[in-house]
């Protein structure tokens, strides 16, 4: 592969992820560490630290969710740094579609937002999500989700949230978030 094609494919894979690092980079595109590195500086990329940095103070600048989404559900229980409930009543306007169904993103708002609440800092930003839906979810069921902090290490947090109508599993999601201006919480 030419150099060019080489920065094009570098430049693609850090619009898909902004938050690889100069090894996964290398990896994926089948080179070097330091040619990633020199390629990085020849087109004016910065360091990890620096994206990072960079993508935080967006999220301070970012608009707020719309109202429905930002608002879905009541905080029933929250110890910081430990685990938070919550239920979420579906209003039957959320659904869409043949069969009336939820969209999956009312449950990820959902999860996240209790993920932000019981990790809390200044800036929390999603690393690595995985998640999973289990069945649909209609307007007019209420929905029960509790997020535990499974381990904190040096301003990340692994968060499971857990998400059940009529005690039947619907949603999981295990987050991996950087944690920014958090006071320290849990063991480290």
């Amino acid at each position: 592969m030419s150099r060019e094609e080489r920065h094009q494919r570098l430049l693609r894979c850090l619009t898909e992820d902004p938050l690889q690092t100069d090894e996964s980079l290398a990896e994926r595109l089948g080179v070097s560490v330091p040619t990633v590195r020199l390629d990085r500086m020849t087109l004016g990329v910065p360091a990890l630290s620096r994206r990072s940095q960079k993508l935080a103070e967006q999220m301070l600048q970012a608009k707020p969710l719309p109202t429905e989404i930002n608002q879905l559900g009541e905080l029933v229980a929250l110890e910081r740094g430990v685990a938070a409930r919550a239920r979420m009543p579906l209003k039957p306007s959320m659904a869409v579609g043949v069969g009336g169904s939820v969209p999956s993103y009312f449950l990820l708002a959902h999860a996240e937002r209790l993920v932000y609440r019981v990790v809390s800092g200044e800036v929390v930003l999603t690393g690595v999500l995985n998640a999973k839906c289990y069945r649909p979810v209609r307007g007019g069921e209420l929905l029960e989700s509790e997020a535990r902090v499974l381990r904190h290490q040096r301003g990340r947090a692994v968060v499971l949230v857990e998400i059940t109508s009529n005690r039947t599993r619907v949603f999981r999601a295990k987050y991996a978030v950087n944690v920014m201006g958090q006071e320290k919480l849990g063991p480290e």
